[in-house]
């Protein structure tokens, strides 16, 4: 985390997070991130589709489940549930 902060920083030319919003996933994206687009983005390897370990998967997959399970098919969901 601390090397993204410092090339956002570097980047902008500002040292507040807010300057930084265009900067990293959310400039790749096109939009602000979901939840679990930035997990995938920082626990896969980069230019592969594998997490880093076997418990980030297990993490992901359990988060999906959760979701599936608090929400109807149709309701809008919350791009991070703290419960879940």
């Amino acid at each position: 985390m601390w090397e993204a902060r410092d090339k956002s920083g570097k980047i902008t030319g500002s040292q507040d997070p807010m300057a930084w919003m265009d900067y990293g996933p959310h400039h790749e994206l096109e939009h602000a991130p979901t939840f679990c687009e930035l997990f995938d983005w920082t626990h896969k390897w980069k230019g592969t589709d594998d997490y880093v370990s076997e418990s980030t998967r297990t993490i992901a997959e359990t988060y999906d489940r959760t979701m599936v399970d608090h929400y109807a098919e149709g309701t809008p969901q919350f791009d991070l549930d703290p419960e879940a």
